[in-house]
This record gives structure tokens, sequence and C-alpha cells, in this order.
């Protein structure tokens, strides 16, 4: 407001003066628009900052002062914080008629929302024309090491085939880490190798350093580890299941080098003679077994190829054929080479008592001529026979079949006739 003092004379003669005092008051005209500082905690003004992720509730970011040189409503000023999202991430605390505290309103998370655009809004109460300033500014997240690297998959599961050359890749594992930096990077490497396998720690690449035999394993748990480049660092586990897939390097191998079989002669075709087994360490098509008999004698024989059971086709008579050799031969049915063994089979024909005994010498009827002057004991003659049977079947014993006089005795081993007392007439007569 303004005061002054107003004079008034009159035109006459020593003219006396009057005085008013005047007070002009100046309506104020809502000419200025409110004014907007920001000061970061750093002191900075700069518009734009960064607040690590990990930044607690209530952490002060930064000053607000807002002023308007208006007076009455033109002058009073409303506040208020937008954001491109998130809201209420941030927060604007009013601490006196002009000042206001930015602070962190809530959790911050720099892999679910890395910045945000926030706008301080500062609008008089003038009317009908309110004025209004917009501040903007930049809060950029900074990372902190607070999430493991995880795997694409928690289970990774290879075939590879035994024997394949060492060095060559059978597989790629891959991890990523949502952190910035360092934080974010990864590194690979196996808790267990087995000294068989080797991993890339940059590339994840899985390599065998030697070749492998399914038949030493069929199958590899290899535990996997990821770590990131933090400080210190963070890490999660894998698996990755191999499975060893078998060729045909094996060759079945026969119970035994040599077999010897026993049947009885007479016995009537087809009767079970025996069986043979064979092993072979590959598994699938590569350890199915096919068995078959070579040689002359096969052809009086059957063999199951499957089993390996051997039965007979002809019935044997032993006095014709005593021994029997073939070759009894097991081959894989897996992929080629197909592979084989042998085995030699001996059978021996066992004797039945199926033969009598034949008296050969002397003939049928033959005469044996002794002096009326024979005493006991006199050696008249000796008998002889064979039998085709074999051992206790073909061992001949001699006895008389008839003396009725008891005159003759016969060695039961040796078949000598003698005369078991001195010659007589009555013996003379028979």
């Amino acid at each position: 407001a303004y005061q002054i003092t107003v004079q008034a004379l009159d035109m006459g003669a020593n003219p006396i003066p009057g005085y008013a005092t005047v007070i002009i008051s100046v309506l104020d005209l809502n000419d200025n628009a409110p004014s907007i500082t920001i000061t970061m905690v750093s002191g900075s003004n700069a518009i734009s900052t960064t607040v690590d992720e990990d930044a607690s509730v209530g952490q002060l970011i930064a000053s607000v002062r807002v002023t308007d040189p208006d007076a009455g409503d033109n002058g009073r000023v409303n506040v208020s914080l937008e954001m491109n999202f998130g809201d209420g991430h941030f927060v604007l605390e009013q601490v006196s008629d002009t000042m206001y505290l930015l602070k962190v309103g809530a959790a911050l998370d720099r892999e679910t929302i890395p910045f945000y655009n926030l706008s301080v809004v500062a609008v008089d109460n003038a009317v009908p024309f309110p004025k209004s300033t917009i501040q903007y500014m930049e809060i950029v997240l900074g990372d902190v090491n607070d999430n493991d690297p995880k795997f694409e998959k928690s289970i990774y599961t290879i075939d590879i085939v035994e024997n394949s050359d060492p060095g060559a890749i059978v597989a790629t594992v891959e991890a990523y880490d949502l952190d910035a930096g360092d934080d974010g990077s990864v590194f690979y490497a196996l808790l267990n190798t087995y000294g068989l396998f080797h991993i890339d720690e940059h590339t994840g690449d899985v390599t065998c350093t030697e070749s492998l035999d399914r038949e030493n394993s069929t199958g590899y748990d290899l535990q996997l580890i990821a770590l990131d480049g933090g400080r210190p660092p963070r890490s999660s586990t894998g698996l990755l299941k191999v499975t060893v897939l078998d060729v045909n390097d094996n060759p079945p191998i026969l119970s035994r080098n040599v077999y010897t079989f026993e049947i009885a002669e007479n016995q009537p075709s087809f009767s079970w003679l025996g069986d043979v087994s064979a092993t072979d360490d590959d598994e699938g098509l590569n350890a199915r077994l096919n068995f078959s008999i070579l040689g002359k004698s096969s052809e009086h024989f059957i063999i199951d190829a499957n089993t390996g059971s051997i039965h007979t086709l002809v019935s044997f008579d032993r006095e014709l054929t005593s021994v029997m050799t073939f070759v009894v031969v097991v081959t894989d049915l897996g992929d080629a080479p197909q592979r084989s063994d042998s085995a030699t089979a001996n059978v021996f024909v066992r004797d039945r008592n199926d033969n009598a005994p034949v008296v050969f010498d002397p003939a049928d009827n033959q005469r044996v001529f002794v002096s009326a002057s024979e005493k006991a004991g006199y050696y008249l003659a000796t008998v002889r026979a064979g039998d085709l049977d074999t051992s206790q079947n073909g061992e001949i014993e001699f006895t008389l079949a008839w003396d009725p006089l008891g005159s003759f005795n016969i060695d039961p081993d040796g078949g000598d006739l003698t005369l078991t007392r001195d010659v007589t007439p009555d013996i003379a007569g028979a």
C-alpha cells in the first residue's frame, strides 16, 4: 500500500493550505506462477538422481521448496507428486508452508521398475484462473545384487552314445540373472565331474573329457552351479542327467569253453540233452542272443535259438556211436558288426544193457574129448565169450547151466572148464 499527503491552496493573498492523507492500496493480480526448487540430498540441483533399489522406506531423496510472490489465494499453493508408474513408491511430505521432503514411499525393485519419471506440480489458489508450475525429475534405481542366477531348466536331460570321441560339446546349459553389470554376469561350474566332464565357465558348454563306457555306468547326474559376478556372489544349482546309450561293442560269452553232455542210448528222439547259456554286457538288441550249432554231428541235434536248450533228433546206439562232437555258436542281434562266441560240445552216449553175451569158443555143440583115466581137476577147455555193452554191462560171468552129476566146474571169470572128480563109467556114459 502507498500513503501520500495532498495539499490544497486557494488563489487568494496569503492562502491558507489544507491537507489530506491518501492511502493507496494496490490490488494483487495473479501474475506470478509458483516457483519450485528441488535440492537433492547430495546438494545438487540436478533434476536426475540415482537411488539404490534397496533403499529403505522413508529414506530422504530431495527437498522441494515451493514459493509464489502473489498475495492471498493467489500466493497460496497446492503441491502434488505425479509419476509415470509405481504410484506410492515415492511421496512428498510437507514440513512447512513452502517446504516439502521427497522420500521413498514403498519397497523398490530395479528388476521390476528400473527408473521413475516424477512430476512435482504446484498450483496456486487463484480464482478463476490459477497458475501452475511443473518440475520434472528422473530417479534411476541403482542395482544391488539381490537376485540369484537361475537356470532356464531345473533339470536338463541328454543322451550320449558310448565310445564317442572326447571333446565334443554334448550339452549347453544357460542361466540368467536379472541384476545389472557384474551382478548380472553368470559363470558356470560342475560340482561333480566324475573325472569325465567339463563345463566352460563362460558359455555353459558341457564336454566329455574321456570316452564313456556304458558297461561301466549307464548314466551320470551332474550337479550344475551358476554364480553371478557380485561381491559376494549369489548362486543357484541345476541338474544335468546324462544317459549313456549302448553300442554293440561287447561280444556274447558262453558260460563254458567246452560243454560235456551225456545221454543214454536208445532214448527216443527229441529227448533233452542239456542247456547252454551266454551273457552279453550290452543292452537291448545288442544283448539279445541267438544260439545255433555247427559241425557234422550237429545234424543229430537241435538247439532252441532263444533259450539254448538242446534236444536230440534221433535215438542213439552206443555200440554204433559212442562219442559225438559239435560246435555251439551264440550271436547277438545287435548293430553290425554282430558279435559271436563259440564252444565245443562233446556228447557221450551212455551204455544200457541191451546186448546179451555171445559164446564164440568152443562153437555150439562142439565136442571135447577126455581120456577115461583122467582125474579130478583135469583141464578140459576154455570157454570164450564177448558182450558189446561196456562196464558192468559188458562184464561176463561164466556158470554151468546144466550139470546134473556135478562132474564139472567152470571158472566164473576166466571160463576154464575142469573136472571136479575122476572119470568113471557113469561120467563117461553121461
